[in-house]
């Protein structure tokens, strides 16, 4: 890592400890807890304050505070993008099988509560009519059977999107 990447990673920090303060995040909203298992807490018990707390935590570093990524570094916006995964069971499951998501120090109920936070923030344009907010018994099973292949899922997921647009499109 060189000197920028070192001074970039320490201002994320920085960020990352000033938004968690400034959002009121007490004590407990920024603890790490272990991943794994049905967590007690369903996404709907968790405050929309506590899902950005863990935002802030475990995405902004890469994904910005404002959720616009960093594309040139390979780091995807979130604005107005998300949304589209939405719109089949595929791209749903990957949004929470992505490492970054699935390795998050959160559990599965947290990263249900965190990945709705971020569809109705960043992407709210482009939620489907009848978008379902993410549960932690989907998050659960989709975590335990990531893609041995990210890249290839991604881009699976990539041509099912442009063939349910497609399809959208033509009326069929």
């Amino acid at each position: 890592m060189d000197g920028r990447h070192l001074v970039r990673a320490a201002a994320a920090a920085g960020v990352l400890w000033l938004g968690a303060s400034l959002s009121g995040a007490q004590a407990a909203d920024v603890r790490p807890v272990a991943v794994g298992g049905h967590a007690a807490a369903q996404p709907a018990a968790i405050t929309p304050q506590r899902a950005r707390s863990l935002y802030l935590l475990h995405c902004a570093g890469c994904h910005q505070v404002d959720g616009s990524g960093t594309p040139a570094y390979g780091v995807p916006s979130m604005i107005d993008t998300l949304g589209v995964f939405q719109r089949t069971k595929a791209g749903r499951a990957f949004l929470v099988q992505v490492p970054g998501a699935r390795n998050a120090n959160v559990t599965d109920a947290e990263l249900a509560a965190l990945t709705n936070w971020a569809l109705r923030t960043f992407s709210p344009k482009t939620l489907p009519a009848d978008f379902r907010p993410y549960t932690t018994a989907e998050v659960t099973r989709w975590r335990a059977n990531p893609p041995l292949d990210i890249a290839g899922a991604r881009t699976q997921v990539l041509v099912g999107l442009q063939m349910t647009a497609t399809r959208g499109r033509d009326g069929n």
